[in-house]
């Protein structure tokens, strides 16, 4: 079928065209249908505001979140070992974009590394009255301890949200400006050519790292100068430059003054600590059990935990733990308070492990355990194979020594005595087996009693030698007196 084309007249120009084309479509429900929500509100949906709303002053707001470093690393004890890359944690205050806080491990990213950042920044700055990271370690049960014991409200970004905390993002592109094109083994895109390998060039071990991180964060606080930061008009008649140590300072005099101190270190360093849960067990080698080890406490001795009384209930309760094995703490007061617990005496030769070690040997004795088994379960079937052996050996050879001997079952039984002295008097003469090697011989060529024993002459008994009645004497004595006279 042939299209039939309108009249020229009443076919739009171009320009009419792209005028309601221009004006009926909608981007944003293009976007959101084509790319997503998530892409809709990170990229396109209008931001009219200011971060500065949520934080009007110094320590109303510090934002978190942790990067993989730029650059390989070497062992700081055997250089020609490469460990890979290090995890940066930064914390920073949103009013005046300071770094306030970081951290450089090996660890994760996880609660341990954003724990010695968050430990910095309180310790130097004081504590913020709200924290936001991304749905990570901020959303684990270990940042519960910010929440009531340090009285922090702690905000989760959605997943796929950096603008939700885009002044820390933006910091570590700075950051790692700053130092990353000096550093050997610093990655770089793949070449198309084939080269040396980039990881090969590292020579910077993990404390040379963290030496250089710090540099950069106090350059960083005390000379970078920001393009699109609203000063406030107090701020320009003040000549307020608009670097992070100069707005921070600004805000503690002319605004709210100094973040909340930290009244007790040890406490915040406690309440920082990573959190789980711990169980009383009772009974002989027992105590406060947690991840294999055994643990005691003050508190516990006092208040009878752990007596063995039936039908008391289990104990349980959050602790907060140590890199190493050596303490627990119990939470108090909704993580408030703390009470130290200590190895057991049977577990004290963990005492100085890392967890690592310690998870490392149950893995190990776990594998042995099953590995032990098997070894078990042959020895065992070798051994009841040698008793059974030995056992028909012994019942071979006793029954040619009764066929030999032809002695009735009355005569066994009537001499067990004289039997049983017998031998008595030949270990008296000769001793038993003088020694162990000498085991095997002696089970293999028994010793054997005086000729009279296995003679067909009747044995012999003595005069005071009364035997027990016997109801079948009698019938035996008859039937022999009946053979004898046919």
């Amino acid at each position: 079928m042939t299209p039939e084309l309108l009249p020229h007249t009443q076919i739009p120009t171009l320009e009419q065209f792209l005028y309601y084309y221009h004006k009926w479509r909608d981007p944003a429900k293009e976007i959101i249908v084509q790319e997503g929500q998530d892409e809709y509100e990170r990229n396109v949906r209008p931001v009219l505001g200011s971060v500065l709303w949520e934080a009007p002053y110094p320590g109303a707001l510090y934002q978190i979140d942790a990067a993989i470093g730029d650059a390989f690393l070497v062992n700081d004890f055997q250089r020609e070992r490469l460990i890979g890359r290090p995890v940066i944690y930064i914390v920073i205050d949103t009013f005046s974009r300071k770094i306030v806080g970081w951290s450089v491990t090996l660890e994760g990213p996880n609660w341990t590394g954003a724990r010695l950042a968050l430990q910095m920044a309180f310790e130097l700055y004081g504590y913020c009255e709200a924290l936001i990271g991304d749905n990570g370690e901020i959303k684990s049960y270990n940042a519960n301890s910010l929440v009531n014991p340090l009285d922090i409200r702690v905000v989760n970004a959605p997943a796929y949200r950096p603008d939700w905390k885009p002044i820390v993002e933006r910091s570590f592109l700075t950051i790692k400006g700053e130092y990353i094109d000096f550093l050997p083994g610093r990655v770089i895109q793949r070449r198309r050519v084939r080269g040396p390998d980039y990881r090969l060039e590292a020579a910077a071990s993990l404390n040379g790292f963290r030496q250089i991180f710090k540099k950069s964060v106090d350059h960083y606080n005390q000379s970078h100068r920001f393009t699109d930061y609203p000063l406030s008009a107090h701020m320009i008649q003040n000549n307020i430059p608009p670097s992070p140590n100069a707005i921070w300072q600004y805000g503690i005099e002319h605004l709210a003054g100094p973040p909340r101190a930290v009244e007790s270190v040890e406490k915040m360093k406690l309440c920082l600590l990573p959190k789980s849960r711990a169980s009383v067990h009772k009974g002989e080698g027992g105590g406060i059990y947690f991840k294999g080890l055994y643990y005691v406490c003050q508190r516990g001795l006092q208040e009878g935990w752990f007596e063995r009384i039936a039908g008391r209930p289990r104990r349980s309760f959050p602790i907060a733990y140590e890199q190493t094995v050596d303490k627990i703490f119990i939470c108090l007061d909704h993580g408030r308070s703390f009470e130290e617990c200590v190895l057991t005496e049977p577990y004290k030769r963990f005492a100085g492990k890392d967890w690592f070690d310690v998870r490392d040997y149950f893995a190990w004795k776990r594998v042995a355990d099953k590995n032990a088994v098997g070894f078990a379960q042959q020895s065992n079937a070798e051994f009841h194979a040698d008793i059974e052996n030995v056992i028909a050996k012994e019942i071979a050879m006793t029954a040619s020594a009764l066929t030999a001997a032809d002695l009735s079952s009355g005569e066994r039984l009537a001499a067990i005595k004289l039997f049983r002295q017998q031998l008595k008097a030949y270990e008296r003469k000769f001793g038993p087996v003088p020694s162990v090697l000498q085991l095997q011989s002696a089970l293999d060529n028994p010793p054997s009693l005086p000729a009279a024993t296995n003679t067909r002459e009747p044995v012999r008994i003595p005069d005071s030698y009364v035997p027990p009645a016997n109801p079948a004497a009698g019938i035996r004595a008859a039937r022999q007196k009946a053979k004898e006279q046919q």
